[in-house]
Order: C-alpha cells, then structure tokens, then sequence
C-alpha cells in the first residue's frame, strides 16, 4: 500500500505536507505511510478515496484501476468547482458566467454551431486520413496538413439577429456579421 498512497500523492502533484493537510494529518504521517512504518486506519483510507477519487480495493490490494470512474455530472461539477475558484478575470470564469446567461434558443444557435464544427473536423480528418492512406500506397511523400482550413460561415445559420452576453454587455450578432467578407 505504502507505494499505491506515494503514486497517488504523485498523481495529484502534492508534497507530504499538502497531502497529509488535505487529509487532516501531518506530513510526517504520509511519511510514515510511504516508508511502511505506519498503516492508514479505516478511516483514512476510506478518506484518501473520497477525496481523490481513488479505487478502495487498488489503494488496499493493487488490483483493479487506480481511479473509480465518475459519473458525468460529477465531472461537470468537479470542473465548476475549479473555475470558480478561479480569478474573475480568468477566461474560463468569464466564458461560464456568458454562457450562464443564454437563453434556450442561443443554446439551440450555440450547439448547431458546435455540431457544425465537429462535422467539419470529422470530414478534414476523414479527408488527410485518405490522402495519407492514398499517398503512402504510391510512395508519395505525405504532408499532414494538405487540406486548407474552410472557412467557417456563419450566416446560413443565421436568420435574423441574434443577442449573446460579451464580456462587456450584449452583442448583437447579424449577418453582416456572420459574413467572412465583412470581417475587417
């Protein structure tokens, strides 16, 4: 065990100290357990797995994963808990307090852009995934980067002006907004 608590404190990038301090135990202590002169009771086992997330039966056997897996909520919750610990001014917190304010259809605008973009980045690497396939069948040599970015256009998806929370206040997106062309 004493070598499964030292990978775990590893893994989290803690010293003995700031492990033990998020345990409520002295440095010394996680000392003690990493060398094998002292066990974990019950309870701080129990604790080590709860607060990194650790499988019980790995810390106390070594089998199974390192981590017990987490549910989808519990990430999304855990990630909101670190943004917001975060400085007002961090983007992240910026970006999650403007999302925080769209209403359902800018989240139905919002998720057909992403769908958007993530079917063009499917067909870009389906795209370089045949050029290589092609090339490396006639020894030709291959660059990874053969296809030129498109350019991502907007406007079909939008039909009338749409208002979305900026950094500093509502902006008002319309299409000569969307348009490329107009882009300065």
């Amino acid at each position: 065990m004493k070598e499964r608590i030292k990978q775990i404190r590893n893994h989290e990038g803690c010293t003995q100290s700031a492990f033990g301090e998020k345990l409520g135990v002295k440095g010394n202590t996680v000392t003690g357990w990493e060398t094998g002169i002292r066990t974990p009771s019950d309870a701080i086992i129990k604790s080590i797995c709860r607060i990194f997330n650790i499988n019980e039966d790995w810390l106390r056997t070594g089998e199974g994963e390192m981590q017990t897996p987490i549910s989808r909520d519990a990430a999304i919750a855990a990630f909101m808990n670190d943004v917001m610990k975060g400085e007002d001014a961090n983007f992240r917190k910026r970006l999650i307090a403007a999302l925080s304010k769209l209403d359902v259809s800018e989240w139905e605008l919002l998720e057909k852009v992403a769908r958007n973009l993530a079917a063009e980045s499917k067909e870009q690497a389906s795209d370089i995934q045949y050029d290589l396939q092609e090339n490396t069948e006639s020894n030709t040599p291959v660059s990874l980067f053969p296809l030129q970015p498109q350019k991502f256009h907007r406007q079909a998806m939008l039909s009338s002006p749409v208002i979305m929370p900026g950094v500093d206040g509502p902006v008002e997106l319309s299409r000569s907004d969307a348009d490329p062309e107009n882009t300065p």
